[in-house]
């Protein structure tokens, strides 16, 4: 506009051409001046990065259980009943194939009859009959797993 008020016509496509030229430049010696990186993270900032990335893995392997839990039987056995078994013979030191009667028996004083059938490994149904039936869903799961960790 001003190239316009005062005549010179010639000058009105080298100007906007010569404005974005310098307004090109100006932000390469703000890059060079400044940089372009980041400061670098303290230890702090690395190790809370680590701890977010674990609690993150944690949520999403929670959720991925509960989902199980409303599943089928066959999502259960296959996902669940490992677990809930492994954590009993972890807690009570107890295995399966050792000594049988006693892992049973403290099963059910644990578990009860209603709860245990869910958590002993060697209740497992057919794939073909279990495909079809719903699980316990997580109302089983979460008395199940608050039981052993009264344990």
């Amino acid at each position: 506009m001003l190239v316009a008020l005062l005549g010179r016509h010639d000058l009105l496509l080298p100007l906007p051409a010569l404005i974005v030229a310098c307004l090109f430049l100006a932000l390469l010696y703000q890059l060079a001046v400044f940089g372009t990186e980041a400061p670098p993270a303290s230890a702090e900032d690395d190790a809370r990065a680590a701890q977010r990335g674990l609690l993150d893995r944690w949520l999403a392997r929670a959720r991925f259980t509960a989902e199980w839990a409303d599943g089928t039987e066959q999502e259960w056995n296959l996902h669940l009943r490992p677990m809930l078994a492994r954590e009993f013979e972890e807690s009570f030191h107890l295995h399966a194939q050792h000594d049988p009667d006693t892992y049973t028996s403290t099963g059910l004083a644990l578990f009860g009859s209603t709860l245990w059938p869910w958590v002993d490994p060697r209740e497992v149904a057919p794939a073909r009959q279990a495909s079809a039936r719903p699980s316990p869903g997580r109302a089983a799961l979460t008395e199940i797993l608050s039981r052993l960790e009264r344990s």
